[in-house]
This record gives C-alpha cells, sequence and structure tokens, in this order.
C-alpha cells in the first residue's frame, strides 16, 4: 500500500522520461510539417531516435549496485522528510527551505536526521539569502537531489575514511560510518556532494570541539527525540553555532556582495521559464491539497462525531507528479498548464498527452495543545488534473527501503 502511495526516485525518472519522449514527439511532428522533400524519411529519423537512446552519455552502473544506490537513496530521501516534518512550519516556509536544498546535507557527527538541521541552520546562519522568499511547496527534484549529493557525499566519506573499499564494499558499509572521522574526509564529503562552501562546512565539522558540543546541543534539544523542532529550539542552536569556528564567518565579515553577473539571453529565458513553472505548479497543487485536506477534515469529524477531532492543516508540500492517470492523446488546451511540453498552438490536428490526476505528498501538523511537540505527519493525495473529480488525502507511513520499488 505505501509503496504506491509514496512518490519515489522511479515517479520523478518516469516522469522525466515522458517529457523527454513528448519533446522528440512533438519535434517529429515538427519535421513532418516541413516542406522540405528531404526530411520527409519517417524511418531514417525513427532511427536516429533510437540510436538517441542507445548511445546514452554515462556509465551505467551494474544490477547489484544500481539496486544498492536506489535503496540507499530511499533511505536518504526518508531522512529528509523526517527533517521536514520536524521543523517549525514558518520557519521552514519562510527561511530553511533554501538552505535545506542548498546545504542541508545528511553527513556529519549526528544521526542523519539531526545532521540535517544542523546543517540547515549552519547554511542559513553562514550564507543567509539576499532575498527572503516564502513557499508552500518544495521543489520534489531539488529534494531528491539534495537526496543524492547527500549520497556522493555520504560515499566519498566512507572511501575517504578507508581507501581500501571498493565502491560495491563502501556501498555495503555506507551507513556503518560513525562520528569519528578525520577532517580530510569531510572535506571530501562537502566536494563530492557539490557543497557551494566546501572549505567552509569542513572547517565546521571537522573543528576539534564541533563534536561534543553539537552532541550536547543534541541531547538538550532532544534532536533525536523525534519531536517537532521550536522556533526557540532553533534560535538556541543558531547561537551554539555562532560559536563553533568556521572559515565562512571570517569570509562573511569581508565578504563584499557580488556584482551582477551578465548571462546570455537563452540562460535568462531558462530560468525565467523555469521559475514560472514552478510557481504555476505552486499555485495549482496548493489548491488541490487544501480541497483534499479540508474533505479529509470533514470526513474525520464526521466519523468522530462526538468527540473532539484536532484538525490538520498544511505544514509543506514534499513530492508532486502531474503526470498521472495517462498519457491519453488530446487536443484540450489546458493540458499545458501541467505539461509544459505542450505546443502552445495546437493546430492543423496536432496531439498532446493528457493526464488526468496529481499524486501528491504533503505533510500536515494537528492543531491543539494534545498534539504540540508531535511531528508532521505525511499525506498521500490524489486530485483530478481537470477539475472533473473530488481530491482525497489520507495520512501514510514512508515505505521501507528494502520493501523495493513497484
Amino acid at each position: 500500500l505505501h509503496a504506491h502511495h509514496l512518490l519515489t526516485e522511479r515517479d520523478v525518472i518516469l516522469a522525466a522520461n515522458a517529457r523527454r519522449h513528448q519533446r522528440r514527439a512533438h519535434t517529429r511532428r515538427w519535421v513532418y510539417s516541413q516542406q522540405h522533400t528531404d526530411l520527409h524519411q519517417k524511418e531514417s529519423w525513427d532511427l536516429a531516435g533510437t540510436r538517441l537512446d542507445d548511445n546514452a552519455i554515462g556509465k551505467e552502473l551494474p544490477p547489484v549496485r544500481g539496486a544498492a544506490k536506489r535503496k540507499l537513496l530511499a533511505t536518504i530521501h526518508g531522512f529528509y522528510l523526517q527533517a521536514l516534518a520536524r521543523l517549525p512550519t514558518a520557519e521552514l516556509r519562510g527561511r530553511y527551505h533554501r538552505s535545506m536544498l542548498e546545504g542541508g546535507h545528511c553527513y556529519g557527527p549526528l544521526d542523519p536526521v539531526s545532521n540535517i538541521i544542523v546543517n540547515t541552520v549552519w547554511y542559513e546562519q553562514t550564507f543567509p539569502a539576499s532575498k527572503q522568499v516564502t513557499v508552500d511547496m518544495i521543489s520534489t527534484k531539488c529534494l531528491w537531489r539534495i537526496a543524492a549529493r547527500s549520497l556522493y557525499g555520504l560515499f566519498s566519506f566512507l572511501c575517504t575514511r578507508y581507501p581500501g573499499l571498493s565502491p560495491d564494499q563502501a556501498l555495503r558499509r555506507l551507513q556503518e560510518a560513525g562520528a569519528n572521522l578525520a577532517t580530510e574526509a569531510y572535506a571530501a564529503a562537502a566536494a563530492a556532494a557539490f557543497h557551494s562552501s566546501p572549505l567552509a562546512q569542513k572547517e565546521f565539522l571537522g573543528s576539534p570541539d564541533v563534536v561534543s558540543r553539537l552532541k550536547a546541543t543534541s541531547e538538550v534539544l532532544h534532536l533525536q527525540d523525534g519531536l517537532m523542532v521550536s522556533a526557540e529550539d532553533l534560535g538556541f542552536l543558531s547561537m551554539v553555532l555562532l560559536k563553533c569556528p568556521s572559515v565562512g564567518e571570517s569570509h562573511l565579515q569581508q565578504q563584499v556582495p557580488p556584482a551582477p553577473v551578465k548571462v546570455k539571453k537563452r540562460v535568462y529565458a531558462n530560468v525565467r521559464g523555469s521559475r514560472s513553472i514552478f510557481w504555476g505548479q505552486h499555485e495549482r497543487v496548493r489548491s488541490m491539497v487544501a480541497a483534499a485536506l479540508d474533505k479529509f477534515n470533514e470526513t474525520m469529524v464526521g466519523f468522530f462525531l462526538l468527540l473532539p477531532v484536532p484538525k490538520y492543516r498544511l505544514h509543506v508540500i514534499c513530492g508532486v507528479n502531474e503526470l498521472a492517470s495517462g498519457p491519453e492523446f488530446s487536443l484540450d488546451r489546458e493540458i499545458r498548464g501541467y505539461n509544459p511540453w505542450t505546443p502552445k498552438t495546437m493546430t492543423n490536428g496536432v496531439v498532446s498527452n493528457k493526464y488526468h490526476h496529481s499524486h501528491i505528498n504533503f505533510l500536515a501538523t494537528r492543531e491543539g495543545s494534545p498534539c504540540a511537540g508531535a511531528p508532521a505527519t505525511l499525506f498521500f493525495a490524489e486530485c483530478s488534473n481537470h477539475g472533473t473529480g473530488t481530491c482525497w488525502g489520507v495520512p501514510v507511513s514512508p515505505s521501507h527501503p528494502d520493501a523495493g520499488m513497484l
């Protein structure tokens, strides 16, 4: 049950493959519509298309190693869901969503979830954003990206600490690494994880007393208890991190705001388009989640008619797949809202792929004092992309990586 209800790396890959095939199909239709007779060669074009798949760049992992990598990636993704569930709503939406996706890696001297929280707070404090943006939804791709980068960091972490390990041995022993690791291992992990300032993080995590200081702070704040971290706890953690040595602090004292960098028009257009796609999805999915959550709260009140039932409110949206229940060929113009690869003008019989539902993962907190301190609950929702059906959502538990992927 849970394997169907939790968006996985496979959902992201399938969605990306579907979009790639759509772009290729649109390109083919455009080629067929041209007047040049030398381009009207369907067999040659199809052959060229198959060669693109056969000659993909990069080395593929052996099946066993690939399965181990996917299992570890699913485990790390679960750590991020737990960290998201434990950060206070206002602070997560307003400040820490950016620092988690950029520098909230899961390696360090504490348990993975606590490491994510500590690294997130440290990154926001050391490299604050020039502009605060409040969001209700975390990018699905960006969340999987930071999970993958943490995996690369952990892999390099372990290989640096134990140089004699083979890649397969490192994958098998990845979760056996302890906290007593050399400073060089932190530097290698930060570099492999594409950290924006690996030297600063190495100095922070590798300083002599940071391990004991962070462990003491973890015990005071009960970071390992699995409860929600309050805004006051985050303030205390920030004060502790201020006293930890870091190259980033000395750099910040002398740092001058960087001058604007001129980019090419194509790069600017891509960034602008990506931003437009994100905010369009943000508004669509937020309205879907609101409808699903309202329906769930009404159902719970009706089920427990004589008992006080705390209502759920949105914490953050953490996974979206808008390409479910399809594809189906259609001429509807509204498809372009959730499927950006749909042609702007659908004339001359050009069709596009229509998907009927969106699958959404989001975290929600319960209102009321009896639930104070409890982490946010993970929900799965299915909503219609065209307003023709109702939205529904139910609480779920993340599937265990050992269960595999369907």
